[in-house]
């Protein structure tokens, strides 16, 4: 995968170079610097230590085992053969399994392989995005702007960084947008190729599910008022939308209107024991307008400070930088509403009232808003880009791409060297984030004992009562027939006393104590994931 990696981040610079030369007449010396470096600065970080940080989440674990389940197997952990929703983890999106299937198929059970679509989408989306603004004729210094306010976003990095199910959802929605943009003063079958995309949306998040028929219609609508579409145009979206989706729609009569679990042409329809849609939705009971405004103020106070009190999508003390972005997002508003508005700004405001249901009623934090905190950051581009473009203030100008800089730079230290080990530590109940590379010496190690029972495994999701051993899943790469092989041999409990046959039993190096009737056994010290645990076996 390193030869991957290196071949994709020559690719992209050799992109990002060459656009700058052949716009070199539209930005100034400059602008290209700072263009340049940030992009730049983008490409190498999400493209850097895939497989070491962060480390592997749980439920990215059920996506992980499913990807390569289908590659190998044709089937997800649960036996379903192509299922328009999972039904791991409570319920999953089925769009990123199969874009990192290839990938699964070619490298084997590969945390950087399975994180690698992510990543080179979420830079590809940014890049294409700010071609899109130049084709456009968009001012330099606003698409020097975004170009900064994207490529060193924070939660935009940790998004490409990894992946959950739900984070394709950014990098689709950017290139909805930039396809969109494109079709102004390109051809028409850019906007079709955006309503495409926004259509594939409902197979990344079933939180954006509120907002997208919204989004789908204010575009359409957009593009009928700038004459690029016409009524044919319209009728023929609607019958490509309603074909992509029908699986879609199938889901929903299963889950929603009590239809019983079928198979249609290449799909599984299952229905879910709960919904991830109810689960991200604001509390409808006792007072709504309450409940609404607190969730107003909660998402407010994220988009200050940078924290939306989980560590897999936002690290706590960086609020500088997002109280800037704040700023510069209300600036470029106020901006835009005093002057006279162009197409992309029309577009974008469009977008932003398109979002106004899923942030009255989804749970604020930054896997729920995802789409809200990119248009956000796109009003903080020109934002900056109206400061760029003020005259003088120069002051001013050289502290905020300091700060970024600065900021930028000590994100980038802690995330690759100290935030995969804070993570691991914060998350333990026992195990809801591992270290994978860590984890699976921990297992070699522990198979090297040959013995039929392992005792006390940590890597037990205790936050669910069953089908919680994905992380073992990605460790040990079962037949998905033979995944109850794994919980018969590798259990979460600890017996009240030594059994019959051979055994191995798990104890944190805190808890030997407890467990007195071992103590006759032989015994060796392992740690995995900043934890010590002292194992007790016995042979045959």
């Amino acid at each position: 995968m390193i030869y991957l990696e290196g071949f994709c981040t020559v690719i992209f610079l050799t992109l990002i170079f060459k656009f700058l030369i052949v716009s070199k007449k539209y930005f100034k010396g400059w602008q290209k610097i700072v263009m340049g470096g940030a992009l730049t600065y983008l490409v190498f970080f999400e493209l850097n230590g895939l497989g070491k940080a962060p480390g592997l989440f749980g439920d990215e674990a059920f996506n992980f085992y499913n990807s390569w389940s289908l590659a190998h197997f044709g089937v997800d952990s649960n036996l379903l053969h192509n299922p328009v929703y999972s039904v791991s983890a409570g319920g999953q999106s089925i769009l990123y399994e199969w874009l990192a299937v290839p990938f699964m198929k070619t490298f084997g059970m590969n945390l950087v392989a399975y994180r690698f679509p992510m990543a080179f989408l979420t830079i590809l989306s940014v890049l294409f995005l700010i071609f899109a603004l130049y084709k456009n004729k968009v001012t330099p210094k606003i698409i020097l702007g975004v170009s900064v306010s994207l490529s060193t976003a924070e939660w935009l990095l940790m998004y490409g960084h990894w992946a959950m199910d739900c984070n394709i959802v950014v990098p689709m929605f950017i290139f909805a947008v930039g396809f969109i943009i494109l079709s102004f003063t390109q051809k028409k079958i850019y906007g079709y190729v955006g309503i495409v995309l926004i259509d594939l949306m409902a197979y990344c998040y079933v939180g954006a599910w509120i907002s997208l028929p919204f989004i789908f219609i204010g575009t359409i609508c957009f593009l009928y008022n700038l004459e690029k579409f016409n009524k044919k145009d319209i009728y023929r979206l609607i019958f490509i939308s309603a074909v992509l989706l029908f699986p879609i729609f199938c889901y929903v009569l299963v889950q929603f209107i009590g239809v019983k679990p079928f198979k249609f042409l290449w799909f599984t329809v299952a229905s879910l024991p709960q919904t991830r849609a109810a689960n991200s939705m604001i509390s409808f009971s006792g007072n709504i307008i309450n409940n609404v405004i607190s969730n107003l103020a909660s998402g407010l106070g994220q988009l200050i400070t940078g924290n939306d009190s989980w560590l897999q999508t936002s690290i706590p003390g960086y609020a500088v930088i997002y109280f800037l972005m704040f700023l510069l997002m209300i600036y470029g508003v106020v901006c835009v509403v005093k002057e006279k508005k162009n197409v992309v700004t029309k577009f974008l405001i469009i977008l932003s009232f398109s979002l106004i249901p899923l942030i009255l009623f989804v749970q604020a934090n930054f896997t729920h808003w995802a789409v809200v905190l990119f248009i956000a950051y796109l009003w903080a581009g020109i934002g900056l880009g109206k400061l760029f473009e003020l005259a003088g203030k120069r002051i001013v100008k050289v502290v905020i791409l300091l700060t970024v800089f600065i900021v930028s730079v000590d994100f980038t230290h802690y995330f690759f060297k100290d935030y995969t080990n804070t993570e691991v530590t914060a998350n333990q109940i026992p195990s809801y984030v591992i270290d994978f590379n860590n984890s699976k010496k921990f297992v070699s190690e522990l198979d090297n004992l040959h013995v039929k029972t392992y005792y006390g495994f940590p890597f037990y999701n205790s936050d669910r009562p069953s089908n919680n051993i994905e992380f073992l899943e990605c460790i040990k790469r079962p037949n998905p027939h033979k995944i109850s092989r794994l919980e018969e041999k590798y259990q979460p409990s600890i017996p009240t006393q030594i059994t019959s046959g051979s055994a191995a039993y798990i104890i944190p190096e805190d808890q030997v104590d407890n467990y007195n009737y071992l103590e006759s056994l032989p015994s060796k010290i392992l740690r995995v994931n900043g934890q010590n645990y002292v194992v007790f076996y016995k042979g045959n």
